[in-house]
């Protein structure tokens, strides 16, 4: 709640007016959300009884957002903070920029305003390969026919690629639909773009700042929906190449795991079920799949050696 309140607040205090803020109550358990209304009037307050994810979540908001008929929407994280000066570089940047589908500010880590969480993400679906760029140098020397994508964390969106390619890939829930999206835009015709001189703080989250202080549910969307973007875009061939990939990454990632049962089982479920197509939320395994946790922990180093001859 806090965070959502430090959040509001931002919002507010944009400099830039002709808005209307929506908050999304996405199936939290407690009522403290409701007084929202009470210290921010101006708001519209909405709920879903169940969480539906970032994806899901954020497509609830956008449908509540039609009846204003808006050119654009800016979804912001609840845990994200802006300069009073964000919102109007992004808009301004929209309307002289030309046919756009997505774009977003540069995401500066929380309190850290020389320290960069992400500009950009750059794709190869031939290889397949997504990787975050993190520095301007890096993002400066990037190829102007480079496949863009953004990060969902301050995402702003024209309403004319909504009507063209629809909303996010419930299939996603949460992590990589934002990546999904902006290839979804980027084969629509439109184009992504980073505003340089915009500006979102957002905390840090790092598999290098501590592995086990990562929930489960991180490490499970992260593998899984990672396999079913390569599967949604990629032709069988790439897809196997980039499967063959992400299970060498995530056995090292198991090994470095060693006192964390619950996070490598979660790795072990998201390549099951990403292997099987199976998207959504995220559903209790089935008993048979103990089995196959157990042998991947067990010998991990020796599956890996195994793999890495291939």
């Amino acid at each position: 709640m806090p965070n959502t309140i430090r959040s509001i607040e931002s919002i507010n205090k944009q400099g830039y007016s002709n808005k209307k803020v929506i908050i999304l109550d996405n199936g939290s358990i407690s009522d403290d959300i409701k007084c929202i209304t009470s210290i921010y009037p101006h708001v519209d307050l909405i709920f879903s009884k169940t969480n539906l994810g970032f994806a899901g979540g954020n497509n609830f908001a956008i449908e509540n957002a039609l009846h204003y008929e808006p050119r654009f929407i800016w979804l912001f994280n609840n845990d994200a903070v802006a300069p009073e000066d964000t919102l109007g570089k992004l808009v301004n940047f929209a309307r002289n920029i030309g046919r756009f589908g997505l774009i977003s500010p540069a995401i500066y880590n929380m309190g850290e305003q020389s320290s960069l969480q992400a500009l950009v993400g750059v794709y190869n679906l031939s290889v397949p390969r997504h990787d975050w760029i993190t520095d301007f140098d890096a993002y400066n020397k990037i190829p102007d026919n480079t496949n863009i994508s953004l990060v969902g964390t301050a995402l702003f969106i024209n309403m004319d690629l909504v009507r063209s390619v629809g909303y996010f890939d419930n299939n996603f829930f949460a992590y990589w639909e934002d990546v999904d999206y902006s290839i979804r835009s980027n084969n629509a015709g439109f184009k992504n773009y980073l505003v340089e001189d915009a500006i979102v703080f957002h905390p840090r989250k790092s598999l290098t700042d501590g592995i086990y202080e990562i929930k489960p549910h991180f490490f499970y969307f992260m593998t899984r929906n990672e396999l079913l973007l390569w599967k949604k875009f990629c032709r069988r061939i790439t897809y196997f190449r980039g499967a063959l990939w992400l299970f060498k990454t995530n056995l090292s990632l198991i090994i470095r795991m060693k006192l964390y049962k619950n996070g490598r089982d979660a790795i072990v479920d998201g390549l099951c079920d990403g292997l099987l197509g199976l998207g959504g939320p995220h559903i209790s395994p089935p008993k048979s799949r103990t089995m196959i946790k157990y042998l991947i922990s067990r010998y991990a180093e020796k599956i890996l050696y195994i793999v890495n001859r291939i």
